[in-house]
């Protein structure tokens, strides 16, 4: 089955896990007070063990000599969204302009897009996403904070060194550049572990998305804004792979992650930082919706 079939595929499946979040949240099985602990569950144990598992294979040389490409096309994919979306959105209001900046900037390539390419790309593109999301997180909890922040210099670098999604980053590097490995009983935890992560993040993006009321989400600037992250910044990393002639599976997943929708830590920090919250949960719910359909058509064109 090509690129697209498998995409359709798992597409149709994450959307059920929405489904299935939508009604335990309609149910009252999770609730908004008991999704934290799922949401930390989540982060800091399901994903770390989906990330360090992509390490654990067999590596080929092909894997190191793409590792460089895939995170400079990260960075610089993060670092021209930055620029486009601080131009186009320069005369916005400042607890408006934080949100679109950000979301404009950075894909759910975590939470949704991992479990995207676990499902189509399998373990040899795990281990390239987990690479790719190196620049991104760096970027997240630096540039991506202080954007938020109303004092600039002020950001803590606390969180990104403690994410456990970056620690095991570099602990699966270790393993991979020294040929150690678990026992085989512990890598089969690890990997079962890990298994959690697709069903699960989009289980909880369902009780998100349940909480928000249908007519209130298709705003304009939650339209642009999706249009934005779902096809123009999409559009922009193909045609840089194009000039870096990254026509390679590495490629095609920093492709993918690029085209997922607004993450979901959007969100997160507009609630910590005092700026547009709802706005935030609008471009991530509607990006969301319309990423089922606009991905696999994406995918069309690698």
């Amino acid at each position: 089955m090509d690129i697209f079939g498998r995409m359709v595929n798992t597409q149709s499946l994450l959307l059920l896990f929405i489904l299935l979040g939508v009604v335990c949240q309609k149910t009252g099985i999770i609730t908004r007070e008991n999704r934290g602990g799922f949401n930390n569950f989540l982060l800091n144990i399901t994903l770390p063990a989906m990330i360090l598992n992509s390490f654990l294979g067999e590596v080929g040389p092909d894997a190191f000599a793409q590792a460089g490409l895939i995170l400079l096309v990260s960075a610089l994919v993060c670092l021209g969204a930055w620029g486009l979306g601080s131009w186009l959105w320069r005369n916005q209001p400042g607890h408006q302009k934080s949100v679109l900046v950000f979301a404009t900037m950075f894909s759910n390539a975590g939470n949704a897009g991992l479990p995207v390419i676990s499902l189509v790309f399998g373990q040899a593109g795990l281990l390239y996403a987990a690479l790719y999301l190196i620049p991104v997180r760096v970027l997240m909890w630096s540039l991506g904070v202080r954007i938020f922040q109303k004092e600039r210099g002020k950001g803590s670098w606390k969180p990104l060194l403690l994410n456990p999604s970056i620690l095991v980053v570099f602990l699966g590097l270790f393993l991979m550049l020294t040929g150690l490995r678990p026992p085989e009983l512990v890598q089969t935890a690890i990997r079962r572990v890990g298994d959690i992560t697709g069903p699960l993040a989009m289980i909880l993006i369902g009780t998100t998305l349940a909480e928000m009321k249908l007519r209130e989400a298709f705003s304009l600037q939650a339209w642009l804004l999706s249009l934005i992250r779902l096809v123009v910044m999409p559009l922009i990393t193909l045609g840089a792979l194009l000039l870096l002639r990254a026509e390679t599976l590495a490629g095609q997943v920093a492709f993918v992650l690029c085209a997922m929708p607004v993450a979901t830590n959007t969100v997160v920090l507009s609630e910590r930082y005092g700026a547009d919250h709802l706005l935030a949960g609008k471009a991530v719910f509607l990006s969301t919706l319309l990423s089922l359909l606009s991905v696999p058509l994406l995918t069309l064109l690698l």
